[in-house]
């Protein structure tokens, strides 16, 4: 099974269960909000790769409502639902069915986005990500990243692991819907933090920095240069 089929197949539940799966939901999603060197008020054009059910956009929508959006995600059910979700937002957005190692990202944003998705690319492909991302920033335009990580070393990988699970066994979730989960993560290359601040750096970014982690989870990226 693939990636795309993976995330089609759990379309219609996947929203159900966020805040479960990830302990650090609010904070998670809140410090990437807060990360946004953008003014509200601003009409900005903004990227979500690997946008899923549009979880994290619709977020970005809210917060910068004069803004246009446009979905990118390999698994066309998600973004049908994302669709739905920017409907009920009376929000127009456009949605690309594409994957991200081969993405050519042809227009220009001020705002790049991405939660829970980057971690599905080896570590070759992330580099490459990170640099076409920074072409297609106008300047002073940022990048910021909501992604599941490694620790630096396999003993940390493995306590992060093990927090992640006892956390997620004591929310109202099932054993089948932990175990989907971590089908779902059979797909995952994870990289460390520290690596990733690295590439972004390599790939030209300025302002490269780390705004959160907890256990498995980090909100990380960069800006343009004006």
């Amino acid at each position: 099974m693939s990636v795309a089929q993976a995330f089609n197949l759990s379309a219609d539940s996947y929203d159900e269960k966020r805040r479960e799966l990830i302990p650090c939901f609010d904070r998670f999603y809140g410090n990437l909000l807060d990360a946004i060197p953008l003014g509200t008020d601003g009409a900005w054009r903004v990227l979500d790769l690997g946008a899923g059910t549009g979880l994290l956009s619709g977020m970005v929508a809210v917060t910068y409502p004069d803004s246009t959006f446009t979905l990118v995600d390999i698994a066309p059910d998600m973004l049908k639902k994302a669709e739905q979700r920017f409907e009920r937002l009376n929000h127009k957005v456009e949605t690309v069915v594409a994957d991200l190692a081969t993405l050519n990202i042809q227009e220009s944003y001020d705002l790049v986005v991405s939660g829970l998705a980057i971690h599905h690319l080896s570590g070759t492909d992330k580099k490459d990500l990170f640099k076409r991302v920074l072409r297609c920033l106008r300047p002073g335009g940022a990048f910021l990243n909501a992604d599941q990580v490694i620790g630096t070393s396999q003993e940390l990988t493995d306590r992060y692991h093990a927090q992640w699970l006892a956390q997620v066994q004591s929310n109202n979730i099932t054993p089948a819907e932990i175990e989907a989960a971590q089908d779902r993560m059979k797909y995952d290359q994870p990289s460390t933090v520290e690596d990733q601040l690295t590439w972004l750096r390599h790939a030209g970014f300025e302002n490269v920095d780390c705004w959160f982690r907890d256990t498995i989870f980090a909100v990380f990226g960069g800006t343009r240069a004006p």
